[in-house]
């Protein structure tokens, strides 16, 4: 239980300190205070409802099943890291582009293909940077820059030895 409630707190103060804070600036500790415990109280019942619904399903490992369903996600999430550290030309349009691709690709191999279900999200790695990395050279960015994001862009050990 306590690992759960962990969590709940996670999602709470991520969203509201990364996304509610940032779009609705300006209100009281208070008011932020109140917003993380209705998204505590609605993280907990997403989660609930989702119990519900595996529970009500034929799953013959509850672990499998987590795999199938993060595997979708996990090898656009590991693109997109890759993307954005060790690429200087990815940008938002090919980040977007790649995570897409990435997501169809796994649907089909899931579906089409007998390659085993531990393997979905090597595939969504390979094909998010692949289909981002071209993109991004097809449809360059406004030249936002980068500096300090990439493992090209870091100041070097030496250079920040002195700080």
């Amino acid at each position: 239980m306590s690992t759960i409630d962990n969590g709940m707190n996670a999602i709470s103060l991520v969203f509201t300190t990364d996304f509610y804070r940032r779009l609705n600036g300006g209100k009281s500790e208070k008011h932020y205070l109140n917003v993380a415990r209705v998204a505590t109280l609605g993280a907990g019942v997403i989660a609930t409802v989702i119990a519900v619904v595996v529970g009500g399903m034929k799953v013959d490992s509850l672990l499998k099943f987590f795999y199938r369903i993060m595997n979708l996600f996990g090898g656009s999430l590991a693109g997109l890291f890759v993307l954005g550290i060790f690429t200087r030309r990815a940008n938002g349009r090919g980040a977007l582009a790649g995570a897409l691709a990435s997501m169809a690709a796994v649907c089909v191999v899931k579906y089409g293909t007998d390659l085993h279900y531990m393997l979905h999200a090597g595939v969504g790695l390979v094909v998010c940077v692949g289909v981002g990395y071209v993109v991004s050279l097809l449809a360059p960015s406004r030249g936002e820059d980068a500096e300090g994001l990439t493992v090209y862009t870091m100041p070097k050990a030496d250079e920040t030895a002195g700080e």
